[in-house]
């Protein structure tokens, strides 16, 4: 059985996305720097990224379906560790260290995605305080007729909220 063309799309996936987890590095970046326009940029690769990875997903799924009806297997959605278990052991080698190495890049691009969450949930938290904090009133330093500080109306450490 051939099982070349299946482990050629295994490399493939496994290529694309090791480059997503280089954009995710570089996500990580724009989001520490709070750098819109490269985050946009890296958001964009991202995308076509996924959508080249859907395209070999749908190829692979149609593969492994076909491999897996030559095999015998008899589950409604085959996985690769279905085929590879079908196989005889001689044969295993070479698609089982394909799927590993795809299997360990897609953690690594998981962790990539729960640390970026988690930075972008920070930043959105400090953007959050620090812009509640302008709209508050401040003390103006102004005395008004009485003797009391006034309350500032936009002025210093606020946003003028009237203008």
């Amino acid at each position: 059985m051939n099982l070349r063309p299946l482990i050629q799309i295994l490399h493939k996936e496994q290529s694309l996305h090791e480059k997503m987890l280089l954009a995710k590095s570089e996500e990580q970046r724009c989001l520490a720097l709070g750098a819109a326009l490269p985050l946009l940029g890296s958001a964009e690769r991202l995308n076509d990224l996924a959508e080249e990875t859907w395209e070999l997903e749908k190829k692979r799924i149609a593969l492994t379906q076909e491999i897996a009806r030559l095999l015998n297997v008899t589950a409604d959605k085959p996985t690769l560790k279905d085929i590879i278990g079908a196989l005889p052991p001689e044969d295993r080698g070479e698609l089982e260290e394909a799927r590993n190495s795809l299997k360990k890049v897609i953690g690594r691009l998981q962790e990539a995605n729960r640390m970026n969450a988690i930075l972008l949930q920070r930043s959105t938290e400090t953007f959050n305080r620090e812009f509640a904090h302008l709209l508050q009133n401040c003390e103006s330093g102004v005395y008004t007729q009485t003797g009391v500080r006034a309350k500032s109306r936009g002025g210093r450490g606020s946003l003028n909220l009237r203008a």
